[in-house]
C-alpha cells in the first residue's frame, strides 16, 4: 500500500501517476481517499458480468483504469461485488456501453469527504460535497401522514432518505431520513402505526452515513398493526403488533429493501451510451401482507439517489437511460388501512467536456507540452497521439497567423492551445514580435 500525494484532484491522479494495483491512499487537495486500484492494459470486452473489486465493503473507493477501449455488451452489468465508496471508471480510449454500468444498492456507510474529480481551466475544481441532499423531516404527531421526502442532491450532491409515515387513531411522530453523503444517498426513517393509546414511542431516525435506516414502530388492538422499517444499509427493523402493547423494530424488516445511491464517476475519451448508466436508491415492496390479520401498515422512509459524475475528452452520445432516482414506496397488497412512507431524494447527474489547459508548440515537425509533463517528440503528432496526451482535438491544426506573429526565418509554428506569447518565448527560445 502506497501513499500518493501532490495531485489536486482524482483525474490527474489517474491519468499522470502510475498507480499499481491494491490498496492506496490519495491525498486529494488535502483529502485523504482510500483506494483499490485494478489496471487493465488492454481492450477489454465484457461479454459476462464482472466481479470486480475485493470483498471488504465501505472501506475504499474502487478505481478501474482502462488503458484502452471498453465495451460493455447487452444485459451486462458492470458494479462492485460489495458496497465502495464510490466507482470511478476511467478510459482512456472509446467507452461503449450497451448493457448497465450501476452503483444502485451499492452507496457505503462512510462519513462524507469533499471528492475533487477535475480541475477547471479557470482553476476552479469539480467535486462532490461531502454533504449531500437533507433527509425527510419526521411527521407530526396526532395526525395522519404519509412520509416527507428527502431533499434532491444539487451541485453533484447525493439525495437525501425519506421520513417514515404515521398513521392510527393516535398516530406518533415518524423517523426523520438520513443526509445524502459524498459517497450515500440518505437512508429512510421508520413508520409508525398507533391505534390504542398514548405513548412516547415514535419511530427511530435514520443514519446521516449511509447507514441503517430508521426502526419502524406499532401497537394495535385485536388486529395487527406493522410499522416498517427504514430502508438503508440495512433496512431498520420493524415494529409488529397484535396488542395494546407497543413494539420498536421487534421483528426483521420484510419489505424494505437493502441499499443506498452511490457515487459514480467516469472519465473517457469518447462515451456512447445505449444501455443504463444508473445509481438509484432502493425502495419499499409490499406485496403480501405479513399474517392473515394483518391490517394496517406505516411504510419506511426510502433511500437516497447517488451522484453520477460523466466525464468525456471529445464526443458524447447518450441513447440509453441515466438515472439517480431515489427509492419509492409500493403498496401492492390489500390493506384496510396504510400510508406510504417518504420517497429518497433524487440524486445528481452532470455531464461535462473536458477542456484541458495544457497546451502544445509544434515548430519544425517537434512539439513540446506545457504545463503538463514536458516532452519534446521528434515527429509531427498524429490526431491520436495528441489526443491521448490529453489536447483539445480542435485545436489540432491551428496555427498562429502571420496577423498575429510573423512567420520566423520560414519555420512552421502552430500554436495548439491558449499560450501568451512571452510563454511562447520562453518555451522555443525565439523571439516573436507581435503586430
Amino acid at each position: 500500500m502506497t501513499y500518493f500525494e501532490g495531485q489536486t484532484n482524482l483525474y490527474d491522479y489517474i491519468r499522470k501517476t502510475i498507480i499499481p494495483n491494491g490498496d492506496h491512499t490519495l491525498n486529494v487537495n488535502g483529502v485523504d481517499i482510500d483506494i483499490e486500484m485494478i489496471n487493465f492494459n488492454e481492450d477489454v470486452v465484457y461479454n459476462e458480468s464482472p466481479a470486480l473489486g475485493n470483498d471488504v465493503s465501505d472501506s475504499r473507493m474502487l478505481i478501474l483504469n482502462y488503458k484502452g477501449n471498453l465495451t460493455i455488451n447487452s444485459k451486462i452489468m458492470v458494479t462492485p461485488k460489495v458496497r465502495k465508496k464510490g466507482i470511478a471508471i476511467f478510459v482512456q480510449k472509446n467507452l461503449i456501453n450497451n448493457g448497465i454500468i450501476s452503483m444502485t444498492a451499492r452507496g457505503a456507510i462512510a462519513e462524507g469527504q469533499e471528492v475533487y474529480l477535475f480541475k477547471n481551466r479557470d482553476g476552479t475544481f469539480e467535486y462532490v460535497p461531502a454533504v449531500g441532499g437533507g433527509g425527510g423531516n419526521s411527521t407530526k404527531a396526532g395526525v395522519n401522514n404519509s412520509g416527507n421526502p428527502g431533499e434532491r442532491g444539487i451541485n453533484r450532491g447525493t439525495g437525501g432518505g425519506g421520513s417514515g409515515g404515521n398513521m392510527g387513531t393516535n398516530p406518533r411522530s415518524s423517523g426523520h431520513g438520513g443526509l445524502g453523503t459524498s459517497y450515500s444517498g440518505g437512508a429512510g426513517g421508520g413508520g409508525v402505526y398507533n391505534t390504542n393509546g398514548a405513548g412516547n414511542y415514535n419511530g427511530g431516525n435514520a443514519s446521516d452515513i449511509g447507514g441503517l435506516g430508521g426502526s419502524g414502530t406499532a401497537r394495535s388492538g385485536n388486529t395487527g398493526s406493522y410499522g416498517i422499517g427504514g430502508v438503508g444499509n440495512e433496512p431498520g427493523k420493524s415494529g409488529w403488533s397484535t396488542s395494546s402493547a407497543s413494539y420498536i423494530g421487534n421483528i426483521t424488516n420484510s419489505y424494505a429493501q437493502s441499499g443506498t445511491g452511490g457515487l459514480l464517476i467516469i472519465y473517457t475519451m469518447n462515451l456512447i451510451n445505449n444501455g443504463t448508466i444508473e445509481s438509484n436508491g432502493s425502495s419499499t415492496i409490499v406485496n403480501a401482507k405479513y399474517s392473515s390479520n394483518h391490517t394496517r401498515l406505516a411504510g419506511g422512509g426510502n433511500s437516497g439517489g447517488g451522484s453520477i459524475n460523466l466525464f468525456y475528452r471529445q464526443n458524447y452520445k447518450n441513447n440509453g437511460i441515466i438515472t439517480a432516482d431515489g427509492g419509492t414506496t409500493q403498496i401492492n397488497a390489500r390493506f384496510e388501512w396504510s400510508i406510504k412512507g417518504g420517497d429518497g431524494g433524487a440524486g445528481s447527474i452532470t455531464v461535462q467536456k473536458i477542456h484541458h489547459a495544457e497546451s502544445l508548440i509544434l515548430n519544425n515537425n517537434q512539439y513540446k507540452t506545457y504545463k503538463d509533463e514536458w516532452s519534446l517528440v521528434s515527429e509531427s503528432p498524429s490526431k491520436i497521439d495528441f489526443e491521448t496526451r490529453g489536447m483539445l482535438s480542435e485545436d489540432f491544426a491551428r496555427t498562429i497567423t502571420t496577423k498575429s506573429v510573423p512567420a520566423i526565418k520560414g519555420k512552421d509554428i502552430k500554436f495548439l492551445s491558449a499560450l501568451n506569447f512571452n510563454e511562447i518565448n520562453n518555451i522555443l527560445a525565439i523571439k516573436f514580435e507581435v503586430k
